[in-house]
């Protein structure tokens, strides 16, 4: 079985951004954006969704969609 995809994962592969590179926009651990490209969690501070807005070039309310609604392949 092929695991699936997350935003974060196929947002990261596409971006050419590291994790460290995102939380340090951020100003949070590399871990907790590794539980967001995962899905184990969600970013909530409206200004860690604009700036995963900003490096990714998608709209906030697609962190709470299903990855292939929003991303294309």
């Amino acid at each position: 079985m092929t695991p699936r995809r997350t935003h974060g994962s196929v947002l990261l592969a596409r971006s050419g951004l590291r994790q460290e590179d995102i939380a340090r926009r951020c100003g949070v651990a590399r871990s907790t954006v590794g539980h967001w490209m995962t899905g184990h969690s969600t970013p909530r501070a409206v200004t860690h969704l604009m700036i995963l807005r900003d490096a990714y070039g998608i709209p906030i309310d697609a962190w709470a969609q299903a990855p292939e609604q929003t991303i294309a392949n």
